[in-house]
């Protein structure tokens, strides 16, 4: 009947979460966001429910390659740990197909000086050419009863796992590649010793007061870098990922907390993805 809603509760398993990224579910209809990433909906991870009867997914298999299109077409037929458990209920028509697709994001906040809403910065996307559906007039898979749907498996649909890295929306990437050994090491106490090398963004506006301190030999000496200096303010948002130019680390991933350790002879590039790029100062700290 036209008109009638019923609730639909969205259940997904997701390994591997890197720290702030979130779930989301977009779809065609304006309930979720009809295909539009930023009016998309969140799902929450799940604290008290724990469904045994759930097929849990091999980590490795799932994201193996940064979700790379060379490894969207594994079957279906691992069983390890299943990651976390997300889940949101959401009101739905029932008088027509719903398609959806899941998809983790980073959100980005608005800069202190744009007057715009948050965007998301979409990490990981399930890319079957046939999206999930719920057909219509199919009743309501949660009824506040104790019994709940099975999660779906993110990026499972129809026995085949089909997930790729995300694509430039609202953002910008900026890539800075070392190769030639552009870093040079003049003194002799520090000859020998190993060196970490990070990509720092700084945020150059909010709160327009930060003064970046200078970069000086002291900073070497000390074994600082950017952030860990509490003025230092970091930006909104900014997603910084490393590749090496070797069998081991070709695929992006994201830089370690205190950078990689810097070899001669290296081809290291550096990808940053920020929402305003005029706006923040980058830069190798080693």
């Amino acid at each position: 009947m036209k008109g009638t809603k019923r609730d639909w509760l969205f259940r997904v398993q997701v390994p591997g979460l890197e720290k702030n990224e979130l779930v989301y579910v977009v779809g065609n209809l304006p309930e979720l966001g009809a295909w539009n990433h930023n009016q998309a909906i969140q799902l929450h991870q799940e604290h008290n429910h724990h469904n045994e009867n759930s097929t849990p997914l091999d980590n490795d298999d799932l994201f193996h390659g940064d979700g790379d299109s060379k490894a969207s077409d594994n079957l279906f037929d691992k069983e390890e740990d299943g990651g976390r458990t997300f889940s949101v209920n959401v009101s739905l028509p029932s008088d027509t197909d719903i398609e959806f697709r899941y998809f983790i994001a980073v959100v980005c906040h608005p800069n202190g000086t744009k007057n715009c809403a948050k965007t998301l910065i979409i990490r990981k996307w399930e890319t079957h050419m046939t999206p999930r559906i719920i057909k219509k007039d199919a009743p309501s898979n949660f009824n506040n009863e104790p019994s709940i749907p099975d999660p779906d498996k993110f990026g499972y649909h129809n026995g085949y796992c089909k997930i790729e890295r995300g694509w430039l929306t609202d953002e910008t990437v900026i890539q800075f590649k070392l190769f030639n050994n552009p870093i040079k090491i003049w003194k002799n106490r520090l000859q020998n010793r190993k060196l970490l090398i990070k990509m720092t963004p700084v945020n150059l506006v909010r709160h327009n007061s930060v003064e970046i301190p200078p970069f000086t030999g002291d900073c070497v000496d000390d074994s600082l870098s950017m952030d860990t200096q509490d003025i230092v303010d970091q930006p909104a948002i900014s997603v910084t990922e490393i590749s090496v130019m070797n069998d081991e680390e070709a695929t992006f991933k994201y830089q370690e907390q205190f950078g990689r350790t810097y070899e001669e002879d290296e081809f290291l590039v550096f990808s940053v993805a920020v929402r305003y790029p005029e706006t923040i100062l980058l830069g190798p700290w080693t």
